[in-house]
């Protein structure tokens, strides 16, 4: 990874460029000024083409650290001196600059006008390793393994990483990172934040020594502290466990009744050490992934909440962890207003909103991956428009932006011509950007037997997620053992080879869940099932709701469901989702039913007492009028 920078300035091999009157000649480390050739030191070239690749735009000194030195110093900020380098090498004046402007407080741009040569865009780089494979992942998230190939958000990873410095230094060690779903926040961190952080030496000081990764979606019978325990029992120093090797249900347990085990158990491996040069900011991170599943799953009661997060805030208060939480959006307020105290402990630093990338990002998300396997794209005859550039506008203001573009390029590297083309056939027959997904899950679906087919609703009832008072939907992760007959599985097992779910094993439990959500919004036959049964479900987050409040009033019959609407909904829930409804739930609409049937035969014996009192009533009347009569 420390070679990646080194390999996409390469690109500009054999392609030189100019800044204003200045020829810049990157394969020679050298520029052209005045008639004169002067030499430029390695970091300088890179730094000059970087400016150049963001030519108008202001980039960061912490942006430029990432995309030019990767985080490999440590003291004193590199990048003003090599500005300053730079500037002396162009012949530009700090006061009345015409090359370099700076932007106080927020970093450097490029001011005079900048020209690539048209084959600094045609001209693939091969780089060993991508030749031959596919540089786009589709629906799935990129990490580690991918980094090489990730691009176009060097900003916000800068962005990022300044917060979680600002968070260590006033103690607070917890960052909230906030986005829309489909802005990528997940590839964003697992590809380009944490391999920063976990190289050696870490980034400028900042360092994880290890990475618990948690993913709420993957929450099972509404307790998110199984998930939680086991990614802290994958923290490790000096590749020891920092948690005492035992069944996660065991540390499941003792964590939720006793949070301070966290610190007990940093302290005892923090003593253990062996190695000390690590970094001033040396810590143990938690990654919670899908945080907005503590509010949006109909299974994760209020108790269930807090318990989790004495565990989180146990982590952010000792001086060696710290929790970087990501949440949609759309769940951020109601997080909030469920756990008031995340904002508490995040203060006003602790806060990034993970924005769609900007138009220049997406042309570097879409070219940069394609050069380095070697690929190309076609330019049309009759318009003279190219590929990319079709692309990166097409993306530009969409929502589910990232995983629709990364879909669409995955799915042209598979209709790819011989010569590594990506061609505008093969672009239409998909149905463009917002087709491609689609269209895909469509072929998938139509390839399978009627009775496969038939279990459809089955498994979208399993997967989405709806809030009873909300239009958002969201999605979960999902038992493989919920499935209880085999063309429901087949038809998982299909949309898995598809790559439009994903199974996994997690904490000893296999499950599966959808690749990205943008699949359910994007797929017309899902999104119309959500539509069509937004009700049912949303009945069923009220019968949730209901059960956790009857349990909580010790099963009182006051709060039992009422004999109308409600307990109707909640009888067709039951007989619709029958694999989602909890044993509570069951109690409650049984003892429901059962109050309903009692206020029925009180009613029946109430109408059959006043039948018989007013037939005793006629018949004294009755003889009364007889007597007066006689």
């Amino acid at each position: 990874m420390s070679q990646r920078i080194d390999r996409i300035r390469t690109l500009a091999t054999g392609s030189r460029f100019r800044v204003g009157p200045i020829l810049v000649h990157p394969e020679r480390l050298a520029i052209e000024r005045d008639a004169a050739e002067i030499s430029l030191e390695p970091r300088i070239m890179e730094l000059l083409v970087a400016l150049a690749e963001h030519a108008g735009e202001v980039i960061g000194a912490e942006q430029l650290l990432i995309e030019v030195w990767r985080g490999t110093f440590y003291g004193d900020n590199p990048v003003h001196r090599a500005i300053g380098v730079l500037r002396r090498q162009l012949g530009d004046d700090l006061r009345s600059p015409v090359f370099i402007e700076t932007i106080r407080k927020r970093g450097y741009r490029l001011i005079a006008p900048v020209a690539f040569p048209e084959d600094y865009r045609r001209s693939p780089l091969q780089v060993d390793g991508w030749a031959g494979r596919n540089p786009y992942l589709g629906l799935a998230a990129y990490d580690a393994e991918h980094s090489e190939v990730f691009f176009g958000r060097s900003r916000l990873t800068a962005d990022v990483l300044a917060a979680l410095q600002r968070q260590r230094e006033t103690e607070r060690r917890f960052l909230l990172l906030v986005g829309a779903s489909g802005c990528g926040k997940t590839s964003l961190l697992r590809a380009s934040v944490l391999p920063l952080l976990e190289q050696s030496g870490g980034f400028d000081g900042l360092q994880a020594l290890s990475v618990a990764h948690c993913d709420f979606a993957a929450t099972v019978d509404g307790d998110p502290m199984q998930p939680l325990a086991a990614a802290l029992a994958t923290w490790q120093l000096d590749g020891r466990p920092v948690f005492a090797p035992q069944p996660i249900e065991a540390l499941t347990e003792r964590l939720a009744a006793s949070p301070e085990h966290v610190a007990e158990a940093l302290n005892d491996a923090w003593r253990k050490r062996t190695v000390r040069n690590d970094s001033p900011h040396a810590h143990l991170l938690l990654l919670v992934d899908h945080a907005e599943a503590l509010v949006a799953s109909d299974r994760i009661d209020d108790t269930q909440r807090r318990r989790a997060w004495a565990v989180i805030e146990a982590v952010c208060a000792h001086a060696r962890g710290g929790t970087l939480m990501v949440v949609r959006g759309d769940f951020h307020a109601a997080l909030i207003a469920a756990l008031p105290e995340i904002a508490e402990r995040k203060g006003s630093d602790g806060h990034i909103d993970a924005t769609p990338p900007r138009a220049g990002e997406i042309a570097q998300i879409v070219r940069m991956p394609a050069y380095l396997a070697g690929l190309t794209f076609e330019e049309d005859p009759n318009t003279g428009a190219r590929l990319d550039d079709v692309l990166r506008d097409a993306a530009a203001d969409k929502p589910d932006t990232l995983p629709l573009l990364q879909y669409t390029l995955h799915a042209l590297y598979e209709q790819r011509r011989d010569d590594g083309q990506l061609t505008f056939d093969a672009y239409r027959s998909m149905g463009g950007l917002e087709g491609a997904v689609a269209h895909h899950a469509e072929a998938v679906f139509a390839g399978l037997p009627n009775e496969v087919r038939a279990q459809l609703d089955l498994v979208l009832a399993e997967l989405i997620v709806m809030q009873a008072d909300s239009e958002s939907i969201s999605a979960r992760r999902v038992p493989w053992s919920i499935l209880k007959n085999d063309a429901a599985r087949t038809l998982v097992d299909a949309f898995v080879n598809g790559r439009l779910f994903v199974g996994r094993q997690a904490a000893d439990r296999p499950d599966f869940g959808v690749a990205h959500e943008a699949l359910l919004r994007q797929w017309p036959r899902a999104r119309e099932w959500a539509q069509d049964n937004r009700r049912l479900l949303q009945a069923h987050s009220r019968l949730v709701r209901a059960a956790g409040r009857w349990e909580e009033a010790g099963r009182s019959d006051d709060h039992l469901l009422h004999h109308g609407q409600p307990l109707q909904e909640a009888l067709e829930v039951q007989h619709r989702l029958q694999s989602r409804i909890s044993i509570m739930e069951r109690a409650l609409i049984e003892a429901s039913m059962r109050l309903k049937r009692r206020r029925h035969l009180r009613f029946r014996l109430a109408a059959a007492v006043l039948v018989l009192l007013s037939a005793t009533a006629s018949a004294f009347a009755l003889w009364a009028f007889n007597a007066q009569q006689q």
